[in-house]
């Protein structure tokens, strides 16, 4: 039973980076009624973040409509990718590349989705899961003059084929980083792109409404935490501490964000990011 939940959690969470709301290619459904191993709040947190994660894909997009410029620099390093050498790290810049693969998409950036591209795959290979990535699939990403392919539903399917290949519970505690990772990353953009300009109502209600699910990625790695996993216990302990303070304004500020609490969250996630990507 507890392998089986682990199991659908996982499907669940690889899917999260890139599905940019494309609910009509998740074929499989997972009963987490019957799950015993973990509790329910695990779920609810997962679907929170999942949502979360979705919607970046429409924020980035309206960022670009905005006036918002591309900014290369936030992107990690795609250099670094060949030096993430034990699990905890590579789960969590999977979950981190993921994220700038879909800001780069968002604003069109051929070579950046390139880049990003091929840091994935030298992950996935380090993790294991490779074969959910092809020639074809980056080739379709990086040409700017296909219309014809909806690229987040191609990266929707690819992590899908990933999940199969991750399934222990070592696995399932990996995947929890990598969703943090791309959590991290994506909020690290947003305020990146706030901190250069104030956001107007709409993108700030959006901003907040990522923010929000700060509570869940602490629910997902303290069940792990519970568990035993000590990489989970490390993020949550440096998430906690580094963003516990900074990110509570933005919260009861209920999207109404002020451009000092933006400052103040931004260095706090520079902080943290230079400790996930290293």
């Amino acid at each position: 039973m507890k392998k089986l939940f682990l199991f659908g959690i996982l499907s669940a969470s690889i899917s999260l980076f890139v599905s940019c709301g494309h609910e009509e290619v998740v074929k499989k459904t997972y009963d987490y009624q019957r799950a015993d191993s973990l509790p329910p709040e695990y779920t609810s947190s997962l679907g929170n973040i999942r949502v979360s994660i979705e919607d970046a894909a429409v924020l980035n997009k309206m960022l670009k409509e905005k006036g918002y410029s591309y900014n290369a620099s936030v992107l990690n390093s795609s250099g670094k990718a060949t030096g993430y050498s034990n699990s905890k790290m590579q789960a969590m810049n999977l979950g981190v590349y993921g994220s700038d693969l879909n800001y780069a998409l968002g604003y069109e950036q051929s070579q950046d989705v390139l880049n990003g591209f091929k840091s994935i795959l030298e992950l996935a290979k380090k993790l294991g899961v490779e074969s959910a990535f092809n020639q074809e699939m980056m080739q379709k990403l990086t040409n700017a003059a296909d219309t014809s392919s909806d690229k987040s539903i191609m990266l929707t399917k690819a992590y899908r084929h990933a999940e199969d290949n991750l399934h222990s519970n070592e696995r399932a505690a990996l995947a929890t980083l990598m969703v943090v990772g791309g959590w991290v990353e994506t909020l690290y953009i947003y305020t990146s792109n706030l901190k250069s300009k104030p956001g107007t109502g709409e993108i700030n209600q959006k901003v907040w409404d990522h923010v929000m699910t700060y509570k869940d990625a602490i629910t997902m790695l303290g069940v792990w935490k519970k568990n035993g996993n000590k990489d989970c216990e490390e993020v949550l302990n440096d998430i906690s501490t580094i963003l516990g303070g900074p990110i509570s304004p933005v919260i009861e500020s209920k999207g109404n964000i002020q451009p000092a609490q933006i400052d103040g969250l931004h260095a706090a996630l520079l902080t943290l990011r230079a400790k996930i990507t290293g």
